[in-house]
């Protein structure tokens, strides 16, 4: 997919996650469907590139449409998430996700020769992007971990941004070249996994102190929800297999079967 409908459809989905989100916010039953929906139509965005780098003849082996095909898997597991729906064992795969992810920036950087600024400039990048990817394995296995890498990535992306805000333009052998382009160059599908690590940082942080209140579904019971929250944070154990949520929703189910009969 070329950059400019790329750009497009991803400031389109953005906004519609920007709607669920503030949707959800003031209580609004329909804005986690928006988020839901949003999540699939960046899953659609990333899938379609692999098939039309495989229609090109590029092998699936290589790092663009491997990465393009993670960030698809992951796009359908965050709506996955959103609608309630899971499996067992997501938990493992998310953090396999990430953590492959995370494997292919770093030899993205290798793979960069540039020195100078441009060179100091990516390494801080793909650094930023690096600890928000680690920090989204991380997250099944140890919270507070987590936690840092992921504050570790903010910290680099606000120095990266912050940069190419007060510094638009860089040189590089005596041609200018916009900061922003040049990061989106190193590799588009990084403006993308920024722009939302960003936005959920901010989300969780104001949410913690109270200044925003938690995003809201109708579709489940407040309790249920807090219960996959605790599975996915790490805080829950399994017990003989199960999560409580998971014994939870089938102690719900049992339920109104009865009392559907």
């Amino acid at each position: 997919m070329k950059t400019g409908p790329f750009n497009l459809i991803v400031y389109i989905l953005f906004a519609l996650l920007f709607a669920g989100a503030f949707a959800a916010m003031a209580r609004n039953a329909y804005g986690m469907d928006l988020i839901g929906f949003s999540c699939l139509g960046f899953a659609l965005v990333f899938l379609s590139d692999v098939i039309l780098n495989m229609a090109r003849g590029k092998k699936i082996g290589n790092i663009s449409p491997l990465e393009d095909l993670l960030l698809g898997a992951l796009a359908v597991l965050f709506a996955l998430r959103v609608f309630y729906i899971r499996f067992e064992g997501v938990e493992l795969v998310v953090s396999a996700i990430g953590f492959t992810l995370a494997l292919i920036y770093l030899f993205k950087r290798l793979s960069i020769k540039t020195k100078g600024v441009r060179g100091q400039l990516a390494t801080i990048y793909i650094a930023a992007l690096f600890f928000f990817l680690v920090s989204l394995g991380l997250a099944p296995i140890n919270a507070k971990i987590a936690e840092i890498s992921g504050m570790a990535g903010f910290g680099l992306i606000f120095l990266v941004f912050g940069y190419a805000t007060f510094r638009p333009v860089i040189h590089y052998k005596e041609k200018e070249q916009s900061t922003f382009r040049y990061l989106a160059s190193i590799g588009r599908n990084g403006i993308v996994i920024a722009t939302a690590f960003i936005l959920m940082s901010v989300y969780i942080g104001l949410r913690d102190f109270g200044l925003i209140p938690e995003l809201y579904t109708n579709s489940k019971p407040q309790k249920y929800i807090q219960l996959v929250k605790m599975a996915e944070s790490g805080e829950e154990e399994p017990k003989n297999g199960k999560y409580l949520h998971e014994e939870y929703a089938w102690e719900m189910e049992t339920f109104l079967k009865k009392y559907e009969e």
